[in-house]
Formats: C-alpha cells, structure tokens, sequence
C-alpha cells in the first residue's frame, strides 16, 4: 500500500461517506479550497483532498475531507488520487514562487500542473475546474472587462495565459477567474493591506477613481459548486460580487488595522514602498464584470459585502 493510501485509510474512518459523488479537489486546506470543500461536503458530495504533508492530511481529515497524500508534479500520485472520482477542482493554483523558486519557475511549474491535470481528467473523461485569477486583465481602466476580453500580463506570465485559453477551449474543462478574495477574516492581499496600514499608521490612496473588484470567499465557494452541477456552464467564468473604490477600501481596512481613516495620498513609487506587492494594485483599476456568473449560472452572491466586513465583520477580530 503506498504512503498515501495508508495515510487515507488511517483517517477515512473521520470522513462522512454519503450518497453523491467524489470530488478530487486541489489546496483543500488553503484558503479557498477549505471553504469550498465545507461547501461540497454540505451538498452531500465527498471531498478527496490533495495534500502534501501528513499535518495537512490531519487537518482536512477534522474537516470531513479524506487526504490523500500526493504532489501536483508528480503524474503517478495525481492519477490514483482520481481512481473512482467525478470531477478535479483545482484551487492550489499560482499564488507566488515557493522558497528558492524564481516567478518564472513557478509559473513554469503551474503550467506544468494544468496540462497534466487536462490531460488526466480527458482521459478518464471527468470535469476540470481550475483557478485564475482576474488580475490577469492588468490595469482595465475605464472600461469594464468581461470573459471576452484579452488578458494583459508581463511576459513571464504569457505562459500561464496560453495554457488557460487551451483550457478554455477544451470540453468539460471551467475556469474561474477571481477577483480579490476577503471573508473569514482571510485572503492575503486583504490583510497584507490591513498589516500595511497597522505599519504606516493611517490610511491612504493613489488615486481617486481607481476601482477594484472583490468577491467572498463563500460566494466564490458557491460558484464552483454551481459550476460543478450544470452541464453547459460556461467555460470561463469571472467571479465578482462587487466593485469598490480603492479609496473606500483602504478606509474601511484601516477601521480594520485600528489606524486613522484620514487619507495620506500617494504617488504609485510611494504605494508600492508602503505597501510592497499589494502597491500596484491600489494604483490600478480593475473593473470586471460578474454578469455572466450571474445570467448563466443563477448565483446570487449574499454575503457580507467587503465594507461590512472589514467595519464590523470577520476583520475586527483578525490578530495581526
């Protein structure tokens, strides 16, 4: 028996076996993929959670996910990890280089990971979701973006665009682009800005009219389960809940950080020194559109908006 069959069979006997169909689901104890395997399980499905570490394979067996101990580079894991399952919904997608890694290795290795999860899931022909994200879109401007419009990215990024149109155009393959992500008390551009205006004291901007998209976590969670059950849903998918102003973003997370809600306004170089990766974003729009989401899958976001949550939500008890 291999290391992560044992492993899974140790911890299955936690997991609730019900009546519907397994899902295999990628970064299952991250961020995103723990509130979308709360919600699979919820609708009665069985999750299979993908981890790579033993700690992970405790922490989503206490959540009713069986682990399964495995490493996307790895094909061999990756095919017994789909034995018996209805579908792959891949939420451990590209959120940085690992340690050592440069960008281009780790947009190396994701691109590597998509062609063989594409590969895999056609030929024991079963569904793929996968996980982008919005900013792929670059700076939209005044202009509101929408699933047909053309990617801007940097050159090293080109890569991960490529393979995501052959996605795009492959049968029983979906894409969901996020917006930014925040609920729970989670998502790590918002409580980078949070920390950032805890180190600089009081809030700031760069630019009056910049405007920004954002989706909640429980929201995005039901789109990938809406996804998950409708046959013709559509390929590609922007998951956007509401648009808001940069500028009444960083108020409200400076009530979140504790700080001084008067404005610092600052040039794009200043934003990018106070507030590092998160920077360029607070000095760009990014202006998407949800309709499709909306007209083609009927959800209907209803959590807390961004405002909330970061006033008198998850946030305020957020330890940073």
């Amino acid at each position: 028996m291999s290391v992560a069959s044992s492993i899974s069979s140790q911890l299955a006997s936690t997991t609730p076996s019900t009546h519907k169909d397994i899902i295999l689901l990628t970064g299952a104890t991250g961020y995103i993929g723990s509130v979308v395997a709360e919600r699979l399980l919820a609708d009665g499905y069985q999750v299979r959670g993908l981890v790579r570490s033993a700690k992970s394979a405790q922490k989503a067996a206490r959540r009713g996910v069986e682990p399964w101990l495995g490493n996307l580079s790895d094909a061999e894991s990756i095919t017994k990890a789909m034995d018996g399952v209805a579908a792959v919904i891949h939420t451990a997608a590209l959120g940085g280089p690992e340690p050592g890694q440069s960008f281009e290795q780790a947009v190396a290795a994701a691109v590597k990971t998509l062609e063989l999860l594409r590969s895999l899931t056609a030929k024991h022909g079963i569904r793929l979701i996968s996980t982008s994200g919005a900013s792929l879109y670059g700076d939209t401007g005044e202009n509101l973006v929408n699933e047909s419009s053309p990617t801007q990215v940097p050159p090293f990024l080109q890569p991960l665009t490529d393979i995501e149109t052959q996605l795009i155009e492959t049968p029983h393959v979906h894409i969901v682009r996020n917006s930014m992500v925040y609920g729970r008390a989670g998502g790590s551009g918002i409580l980078s800005v949070i920390q950032s205006l805890q180190s600089r004291g009081r809030a700031a901007f760069v630019n009056e009219g910049v405007q920004l998209s954002f989706v909640h976590v429980d929201d995005l969670a039901e789109l990938y389960v809406r996804l998950l059950q409708q046959p013709d849903a559509p390929s590609l998918v922007l998951a956007v809940s509401q648009i808001v102003s940069a500028k009444d973003f960083t108020a409200a997370a400076a009530v979140a950080a504790g700080v001084d809600e008067q404005f610092d306004q600052l040039s794009p170089q200043e934003a990018v020194a106070d507030f590092g990766d998160m920077g360029p974003y607070l000095a760009r729009n990014m202006r998407i559109s949800g309709a499709l989401a909306l007209e083609a899958l009927d959800w209907r976001p209803s959590s807390p908006s961004l405002l909330q949550e970061l006033r008198t939500g998850s946030y305020q008890y957020a330890t940073l």
